[in-house]
C-alpha cells in the first residue's frame, strides 16, 4: 500500500495513519500548484519532494513525467530528485508531444530501454526505477507482455500499466514479466477499476496506490469553506466543534507545534540553569 501525497502535511498524515511508502504523482502535484500537468517542470517537482522529505522518513517514489522523453532531462531529473530525498522515480513511456492523445503514441521500445538505463546509471543501485506505461492502449495485451519483459531487463523494478477495463486489470498479472503497481484511477476520473487491498494482492499486484483522492478531499473541503463563507459570512469546516478540536490538535502536532513548544521550554530551562536560577 502506498499513499499519494502532494505536500509535507499530507505526507505526515499518511505516515501517522500507518503507510510505509509515498507516491508523489505529477497530476495531483500540478493541480496543487494550480497548473496543468504538462507545464510542470522537474525543478518544481524536486522542490516539492525536498519539502516533503524533510518531514518524513518514508521512501518517496516520484512521477518523472516532467522529464519528458529526453535522455539528458531524465539524467538531470533523477539527480535532482535523489538529492531532494526521493527513493525512486516513475518514468513515462508516452511521447510528450502527444501527452493528451489518449496514449496512442508512445516511445519506441529501444528508446524506453535507454531511458531506464540512463536513469539507473544516473541514480545508482539504491534508487528504484518504475515505469508508467500505456502499452495496452497502443498495442494491447501482447504489447504489454513484450514491454514488461523489456522494462524488467533494462533495470526497472515495477510497472504501472494504464488499463481500461476489469478484464485488463485481471489479465495483466498473468502475462507481465515485471512486478506490478495498480493505481486506483477510477477515484480520479480515470478508467482503471478500483481494487481493495485483498483483491489487488489476490490478482498479483505488489503495490496499490491512490494518488489523488487526498487532493479531491482537500479541494472539496476548501470549496465548502469558501462557498459558505462567501454566501453567508459564516465559517464552515464540515465538522462539529469537538471534531474540529481534534483535527486542529492533530494538524498542529503533525506540523511540529508540540515539539516547538517543548524545545522552547527546554531552552528556557537551559538558560535559567546557566544563570544559576531555579525553575
Amino acid at each position: 500500500m502506498a499513499a499519494g501525497c502532494f505536500d509535507p502535511l499530507s505526507a505526515k498524515l499518511a505516515e501517522k495513519v500507518g503507510f510505509k511508502m509515498l507516491v508523489v504523482g505529477g497530476y495531483p502535484l500540478a493541480l496543487h500548484l494550480g497548473l496543468p500537468e504538462p507545464l510542470l517542470t522537474h525543478t518544481e517537482v524536486a522542490d516539492a519532494v525536498r519539502n516533503i522529505s524533510r518531514g518524513t522518513r518514508m521512501p518517496i517514489v516520484v512521477d518523472g513525467a516532467s522529464a519528458r522523453d529526453d535522455l539528458d532531462g531524465i539524467s538531470r531529473m533523477v539527480g535532482e530528485l535523489q538529492r531532494a530525498g526521493a527513493s525512486g522515480v516513475l518514468l513515462d513511456d508516452r511521447v510528450h508531444s502527444t501527452h493528451n492523445d489518449g496514449g496512442k503514441t508512445i516511445v519506441s521500445e529501444e528508446q524506453m530501454e535507454e531511458m531506464i538505463k540512463v536513469a539507473k546509471v544516473s541514480a545508482g543501485a539504491e534508487f528504484v526505477i518504475g515505469v508508467e506505461s500505456l502499452a495496452i492502449t497502443a498495442y494491447g495485451l501482447d504489447g504489454c507482455r513484450r514491454r514488461s519483459g523489456i522494462y524488467a531487463k533494462a533495470g526497472a523494478s515495477f510497472c504501472f500499466f494504464f488499463t481500461r477495463s476489469s478484464q485488463e486489470v485481471e489479465m495483466i498479472p498473468k502475462i507481465s514479466k515485471i512486478p506490478l503497481l495498480h493505481g486506483n484511477r477510477e477515484a480520479e476520473g480515470g478508467r482503471s477499476p478500483l481494487l481493495d487491498r485483498r483483491r489487488a494482492s489476490d490478482l498479483g499486484y505488489k503495490i496499490l496506490v491512490d494518488s489523488t483522492s487526498p487532493l479531491w478531499s482537500s479541494y472539496s473541503g476548501m470549496k465548502l469553506a469558501y462557498t459558505t463563507f462567501y454566501e453567508t459570512g459564516r465559517s464552515n469546516t464540515g465538522c462539529n466543534t469537538p471534531q474540529l478540536d481534534v483535527i486542529r490538535k492533530e494538524a498542529r502536532n503533525l506540523a511540529g507545534y508540540d515539539t516547538l513548544i517543548s524545545d522552547r521550554s527546554l531552552s528556557r530551562l537551559v538558560e535559567a540553569q546557566a544563570k544559576g536560577k531555579t525553575v
